[in-house]
């Protein structure tokens, strides 16, 4: 897994109050503002902010019509904070 995404946006937030209520408040643009992406609309990300006395566990979705694809579930699973749809994205950038 690589977590070069996720460490980039969660140093920003321990450097900088401001991005991190951004990232709490709007995910989405957080995440645009940070990469020079666009977040598409159908993409909901959702951020928590771990308190000291307590552990956040994240389940993943459901097996059923609808759910994920093996390659969707795969990338869920290992953490990919961004999923399929931003590295496809970020071909366009570099």
């Amino acid at each position: 897994m690589d977590n070069q995404y996720t460490e980039r946006v969660i140093a920003r937030a321990e450097r900088e109050d401001d991005y991190r209520s951004l990232l709490l408040t709007d995910p989405g643009k957080a995440i645009a503002d940070e990469f020079g992406i666009e977040v598409p609309d159908t993409i909901k990300i959702r951020v928590l902010e771990e308190g000291a006395d307590e552990v956040v566990l994240v389940l993943p979705a459901k097996t059923g019509p609808g759910a994920l694809s093996e390659d969707e579930l795969a990338s869920a699973a290992g953490g990919d904070f961004f999923g399929p749809w931003y590295h496809e994205a970020m071909q366009y950038t570099r």
